[in-house]
């Protein structure tokens, strides 16, 4: 399989795996706080994966170190700011304002020289952020504070994947650095957890939440971005991140009995064709030359 077919594949199932997590957090926040729900995420993804690197920390040099913590320190800004403003905004809005970091990659990827972002990738970004739109059903006539926030998490999630794009092809040990940037997302959520820690109840629905987000959804969604994502370009990689609201809304019809609405079908299809304008044309444009 090419390269970039297999990046596009292990990225695909690194969404699908986050698809899943809006319903389930959604059901388990019902029960704690989402601070400490975070900290469980990432304390639970963090011991799965050091069974799997013990016996490489040895290797730790002081430029992977530093990429972990600077991940680490982006994902904890990305999870907090996200918290705060989802207090305060519904939640077709904040989904919307959430996914629409994937307007910041293109910008951001060439602030920080990476690969040139194509001009397709331009217009497949702005075609993806209207399916987002239609798809959340977002209401952006009365903005608050909150969309702020979510707009910070979004604006940190993007730089955390163009600075993943920049630093990945220099690492050799990709499963030290999925662990690091987990590890140092921990503290400052602990922080944040010893000032709001309630918990109403550990119903089972909880318990399959943390290991289904701490175990798929970040052990093994790293594992899978460090190697695959540089791969590809941080602009396509933020694409197909961006169908993440699309698998949530089909998982959620199931998990949490919500109905398919139009605008589920129509905000989805504008967002893959998105991806496919920017996977095809490219094709067609060399086969006219």
């Amino acid at each position: 399989m090419k390269r970039s077919l297999q990046a596009d594949f292990f990225l695909l199932v690194v969404t699908l795996i986050w698809g899943a997590t809006f319903p389930l957090i959604s059901e388990a926040l019902k029960f704690m706080s989402p601070f400490l729900f975070v900290t469980l995420r990432f304390s639970c993804a963090a011991m799965f994966l050091l069974f799997w690197v013990y016996k490489r920390l040895g290797k730790t040099s002081a430029p992977l170190l530093m990429a972990g913590i600077i991940l680490g320190l982006l994902n904890a800004a990305v999870y907090l700011f996200q918290t705060f403003g989802m207090q305060m905004v519904d939640p077709d809005t904040s989904a919307f304002v959430a996914a629409a970091g994937v307007v910041f990659v293109p910008f951001i990827a060439h602030f920080m020289k990476l690969a040139k972002v194509k001009a397709i990738e331009y217009v497949g970004v702005f075609i993806c952020l209207l399916g987002l739109y239609i798809l959340t059903g977002a209401d952006l006539r009365h903005l608050h504070t909150g969309e702020f926030w979510i707009l910070l998490a979004a604006l940190f999630w993007a730089i955390g994947v163009c600075y993943l794009q920049k630093v990945s092809p220099k690492i050799k040990e990709l499963n030290l650095l999925a662990f690091y940037q987990i590890v140092f997302t921990i503290p400052l959520s602990v922080v944040m957890t010893a000032s709001d820690s309630h918990v109403i109840a550990w119903a089972p629905i909880v318990w399959i939440a943390i290991i289904y987000s701490g175990v798929l959804a970040t052990a093994v969604v790293f594992l899978l971005q460090v190697r695959y994502q540089q791969q590809t370009t941080a602009s396509h990689a933020a694409i197909i991140y961006s169908l993440e609201p699309v698998f949530a809304s089909i998982f959620a019809i199931y998990i949490n009995h919500q109905a398919l609405t139009i605008r589920i079908i129509l905000g989805g299809a504008i967002i893959l064709a998105s991806i496919v304008l920017i996977e095809v044309m490219p094709v067609l444009t060399k086969k006219l030359k």
